[in-house]
């Protein structure tokens, strides 16, 4: 597992696009806990699997070739009961009616 601090340090990715990512069914949910890192250290901190480097690595690579979030989203997300409201708005955004 990553903390999301090795995560952005290891992708170059904002919190915000990260938050964005979690928002937008790209990336899961991390496991918060606390890192026991003492009283200098952060209370609560997120951790993602091993595996998140590699799928932000293929979002950017995406973003890279043209896809739009909601082609990315359309063929990224996370598969689940169904689409967040963020998702939604992403789509709707791209593809107005």
């Amino acid at each position: 597992m990553l903390s999301s601090k090795e995560l952005l340090d290891q992708t170059d990715i904002s919190r915000a696009t990260l938050n964005n990512y979690i928002s937008l069914g790209l990336l899961s949910k991390p496991m918060v806990l606390n890192p026991g890192g003492g009283s200098d250290g952060p209370r609560q901190l997120g951790f993602f699997p091993d595996d998140s480097v590699e799928r932000v690595r293929e979002i950017q690579r995406l973003k890279r070739d043209g896809a739009s979030m909601a082609e990315i989203v359309a063929r990224l997300a996370i598969q689940g009961a169904g689409r967040s409201s963020a998702q939604q708005q992403a789509l709707a955004i791209e593809s107005p009616e």
